[in-house]
């Protein structure tokens, strides 16, 4: 059973992250929890807060739904996968911040919120200097198809996919 003390907004956080399949620590729920300022909009009928909190479960340090307690095994496991991906795009990012226009790279998708599959790719937003996006993108894309790393449709895994 759920802390009786647990916020609404953090209880909808829990609810929402079992979407994509990925138990919070009661800390994470306070974070990525929709902000005070929109409370007004979260409006349940009397009751209705309740039996929200009957549904989830807190153990072992993670708050989830009931019947998915085999989330924390798989959030763990996608961790592992995820913190090697994130070496791996540590090592491309070396390489590609070489590159003049390039301004900044950012980790996003499922890598950077450590929740990716053994077989996903690592998806890499690049952001350019004005007027160089054409010229960069070709360097870039160049690059790792010489390397064997760009993700092309048919050959998704530990591949980069350039946004």
């Amino acid at each position: 059973m759920i802390q009786p003390q647990m916020p609404l907004n953090k209880l909808l956080a829990i609810v929402y992250s079992d979407i994509f399949d990925f138990p919070l620590t009661s800390k994470e729920a306070g974070y990525w929890s929709i902000s005070s300022k929109y409370r007004g909009i979260l409006r349940l009928r009397s009751g209705q807060v309740e039996k929200l909190r009957n549904l989830i479960i807190q153990r072992d340090g993670f708050c989830f739904l009931q019947k998915r307690e085999f989330l924390v095994g798989l959030r763990l496991k996608r961790e592992k996968y995820s913190l090697a991906k994130e070496t791996k795009a540590r090592e491309i990012t070396k390489i590609l911040k070489l590159i003049p226009m390039i301004q900044a790279i950012f980790l996003t998708g499922s890598v950077a919120v450590g929740n990716t599959n053994k077989d996903a790719d690592i998806d890499l937003m690049i952001a350019v200097s004005p007027h160089s996006l054409w010229l960069t993108r070709f360097i870039v894309v160049a690059f790792l198809k010489i390397k064997g790393l760009y993700r092309a449709k048919r050959s998704v895994g530990n591949r980069i996919c350039t946004n």
